[in-house]
């Protein structure tokens, strides 16, 4: 003996047009099993009817079913596709409703229909673009252009879509000016604010493209991460198309295709040429990484430090000296000159001449 077990899925096929339309019904499924085995690639009819009120009650729809089982035993078909003419003249409002299923002449049982698959008033279903918002039934006020409507319990009113702050101007343009905009923070101080916190795995990147406007002056401030990771990024860079023109790059160095000055003369080669530069022990003891034509001594009686370059009789006001502690305990310097000799002073927090590791590079004009 044959024993079918089914399940129904239900589905909204509904089009601009119901009437012969091949997505019209609702789907069943089901699985023949014979004797506990599946019925495998077998050719079955099945024959659907519906009725109303009871399981026995008045049948209002009919249609058979040619289909095969698959290699599960499982087949399907499309309830209200085969006879669509009268299955869009139930009215579906008066249920209860009730599916009979026969497969191959044996009957498998009748099985409610809980919920309607097609919409209550047939005649609303023959084309949903002609539907205005009298047909709802329960609709309040008259919304506007871009406005929804949402059900507050009662009714459904006319409401603005809420979750962004971003408003439309025309069709192409959106914008927010109720106030600042901020990523990565909660709590943005500034028109627009990034912040990031510089995790060695994920980098800050912040990149601003847009077209220059005469009169307005850009401003841009800029965080970057610790001393350890200055190699990995640029804080800003400039292009010309795909052309990097100028950079400030993460170790403090500056790239620029060409300078203009004031009085409209251009510049495109450095002119200004370091004579010296260097690392120093806080014993004076010259770094490998230096230009190699300089020699230093600590002078302990003065508490200084003694630059002496080959070639160069170096006079403060003749040249340009960067100094650079990199002793945590050093809090500020002071250079001088001397008998054509760079002084380099240290000073502690104690504000005491003391001796730390700095660098040093000369530039002359």
């Amino acid at each position: 003996m044959k024993r079918l077990i089914f399940f129904i899925v239900w589905s909204l096929l509904c089009g601009a047009t119901l009437f012969g339309q091949a997505g019209l019904g609702f789907r069943h499924q089901g699985v023949l099993r014979d004797n506990g085995n599946l019925v495998v690639s077998q050719n079955v009819g099945v024959q659907y009817m519906i009725r109303q009120g009871t399981p026995a009650g008045t049948m209002l729809y009919s249609e058979t079913v040619n289909t095969t089982t698959d290699a599960y035993g499982l087949f399907s078909a499309t309830v209200g596709a085969g006879n669509p003419a009268q299955f869009l003249g139930i009215d579906w409002s008066n249920g209860p409703f009730f599916l009979e299923v026969v497969v191959n002449g044996t009957n498998m049982g009748t099985t409610e229909i809980t919920k309607a698959p097609l919409a209550y008033n047939a005649d609303q279903t023959t084309s949903l673009d002609n539907h205005d918002l009298d047909a709802l039934g329960n609709v309040t006020g008259t919304p506007s252009n871009g406005e929804v409507l949402k059900y507050n319990g009662t009714n459904w009113a006319p409401a603005t879509e809420a979750g962004s702050k971003w408003e439309e101007n025309g069709a192409t343009e959106i914008y927010y000016d109720a106030g600042n905009v901020g990523v990565g923070t909660d709590n943005p101080a500034t028109n627009f604010e990034v912040r990031s916190d510089f995790e060695s795995s994920r980098l800050m990147r912040v990149r601003l493209d847009s077209a220059r406007v005469a009169g307005q002056a850009d401003m841009l401030e800029m965080y970057g991460p610790p001393t350890s990771m200055t190699d990995e990024f640029q804080f800003i860079e400039f292009q010309r198309g795909t052309i990097p023109v100028a950079r400030v790059n993460g170790d403090g160095s500056a790239e620029f295709k060409s300078i203009e000055f004031e009085d409209g003369t251009v510049q495109t080669t450095a002119a200004p040429t370091t004579v010296a530069f260097g690392t120093i022990s806080s014993g004076g003891t010259i770094y490998n990484s230096n230009s190699g034509n300089f020699t230093v001594t600590w002078n302990s009686g003065s508490s200084r430090y003694e630059i002496t370059i080959t070639g160069e009789n170096y006079f403060f006001q003749n040249y340009t000296a960067m100094v650079t502690p990199v002793s945590s305990s050093i809090r500020s310097h002071y250079s001088s000159s001397v008998s054509g000799k760079l002084l380099v002073y240290l000073r502690d927090s104690s504000g005491s001449l003391s001796q730390g590791i700095f660098q040093f590079s000369v530039i002359k004009p």
